[in-house]
């Protein structure tokens, strides 16, 4: 996170209490930053779309642009208030590197971490998220590692984001249309199946600025309202 920047402020009275104590100084954030990164991606997975792996690619999209950090996805995030369920927060902090980090925390305890590159591509915005910790210790778990393509769009105080459709991305490497692998794995609800794009950098991005690229995100979109501001 740069230094000229103060730190954001965080909701800690509803935020698991190792990063609501901590996160509030900058010494804090940054030790917290990998943690928190794999929480956004994997409780946004489980908790909001389903109980499966998420499409994840050999190659980021946008390496052939570049990355930068995109400060209108700066600060803290939350689901909208849904009854019967536990509120999902997200933070998103910019590493002073190009790259970002995004932290989620979901029902008070769970949390994880990722790393996160954005670029933009054809008009639209895409992240790259990596997962690296899982709470306070390295990612051990099949998405550990692995990256996760996500489109999503900052409009006002409102952040949409989709994932890739594990079955529109599973039919599409099937059909040839994009190249892929597709392996069964055990699953939260049985035998279900990994997917995973293998296209080159530039096959890829070229890939995802087309109509039928973009068609294999998710619909509707996950949308999130922001809570505080960098």
């Amino acid at each position: 996170m740069q230094a000229s920047k103060s730190p954001i402020t965080l909701p800690s009275a509803e935020l698991p209490y190792s990063i609501g104590k901590s996160a509030t100084t900058s010494e804090g954030v940054a030790a917290e930053e990998g943690k928190m990164l794999r929480s956004i991606a994997l409780a946004a997975i489980t908790s909001l779309l389903c109980a499966c792996l998420p499409v994840t690619s050999k190659n980021p999209v946008g390496s052939t642009v570049g990355f930068k950090a995109d400060p209108q996805l700066e600060g803290v995030w939350s689901s909208d208030d849904r009854k019967g369920e536990d509120k999902t927060y997200m933070v998103v902090l910019d590493n002073g590197d190009g790259s970002m980090t995004l932290i989620l925390a979901n029902g008070g305890t769970d949390w994880q971490t990722f790393l996160a590159k954005t670029s933009r591509l054809g008009g639209h915005t895409f992240l790259d998220a990596r997962e690296i910790l899982s709470g306070d210790k390295p990612a051990d778990d099949e998405l550990a590692g692995q990256i996760v393509p996500v489109l999503y769009r900052v409009q006002g105080g409102t952040l949409s984001f989709s994932l890739l459709d594990d079955a529109k991305t599973a039919a599409a490497i099937r059909s040839g249309a994009a190249p892929g692998a597709i392996e069964p794995y055990r699953g939260m609800t049985g035998t279900q199946e990994d997917v995973r794009l293998t296209a080159d950098s530039i096959s890829l991005d070229a890939f995802m600025q087309t109509p039928a690229g973009l068609a294999l995100f998710a619909s509707p979109a996950i949308q999130m309202k922001r809570v505080a501001g960098p």
